[in-house]
């Protein structure tokens, strides 16, 4: 389109914006959709003599081509977009610009630039560094780190760390200072719950409520029980969810010794 054709399509366009005001929202969502199926019905007719001419049932598209696609349907979603685009499907125009876009700021492919990250660790680093854990297994990372400096090795404490993450192995100093929660939860699962809030939005007349969902789950068995709802949760109806959940018949805490939240004031003192 040149530039008179611009300023047409757009002075229509302010000619039919002016009927908001008016009210005649109808009229102009009519020619609004009118417009898109003329469009349309033009790049049909495109497509059918491009078929004849070339034998083809799509057209071939360059990586600039797919890339403007791609750039543009990115902002619709899939249902509008499979509604505007017969041709290729939605994943497809994803794919571009997952590929194509994202390439284009990509530039670690370019053989002039620096290499990133991290420098490489030496196998000889690495060896030796395993071999002087395993052979001090109560040596702290700043202690390993410091023998190394002595053995002629510059590695510093953090990416000892790194290393012996990735080798599973932790020292016993540091395993005391953050406990082993994987080791509490296999001793403790079956004596130990959870219990937390969750949102819930409720469409009453009114419009929307938010309501307060106390829920429970038991560690060991993975069950969740609903404590209840309430709008404005409080410490006074806590407290009362706890005593259902503790009652001496049928409570869902009965044989529980820990209980696991954080730090909500909805969970007073009372509560616990």
């Amino acid at each position: 389109m040149n530039s008179k054709q611009v300023n047409k399509a757009t002075n229509r366009l302010i000619s039919f914006m002016g009927d908001v005001k008016d009210g005649n929202l109808r009229t102009i969502l009519t020619n609004l959709q009118t417009m898109c199926e003329y469009q349309a019905e033009k790049l049909r007719i495109y497509e059918e003599h491009l078929t004849d001419l070339t034998g083809k049932d799509r057209p071939e598209l360059t990586d600039s081509d797919k890339r403007r696609l791609a750039q543009k349907g990115k902002t619709l979603n899939d249902y509008l977009l499979a509604a505007v685009e017969p041709t290729w499907a939605p994943g497809t125009l994803r794919h571009w610009y997952n590929t194509l876009v994202g390439a284009k700021y990509d530039s670690t492919k370019n053989p002039n630039q620096k290499k990133r990250g991290r420098k490489p660790i030496s196998k000889e680093i690495v060896d030796e560094l395993l071999l002087l854990s395993q052979r001090n297994p109560d040596w702290g990372y700043d202690r390993i780190a410091g023998t190394m400096k002595y053995l002629g090795y510059d590695v510093c404490a953090s990416t000892i760390k790194h290393i012996l993450d990735a080798h599973g192995i932790v020292p016993d100093p540091e395993r005391r200072k953050r406990g082993d929660w994987n080791q509490f939860i296999e001793t403790q699962q079956h004596v130990a719950a959870a219990t937390d809030f969750a949102q819930v939005e409720i469409l009453t007349p009114y419009g929307l409520v938010r309501e307060s969902l106390l829920f429970f789950m038991d560690i060991g068995t993975r069950e969740v029980r609903c404590g209840g709802i309430v709008h404005a949760p409080d410490g006074n109806w806590t407290t009362q969810i706890a005593r259902n959940m503790c009652d001496t018949w049928d409570g869902f805490l009965l044989g529980k010794k820990y209980l696991i939240h954080d730090c909500d004031s909805l969970f007073n003192r009372r509560f616990e």
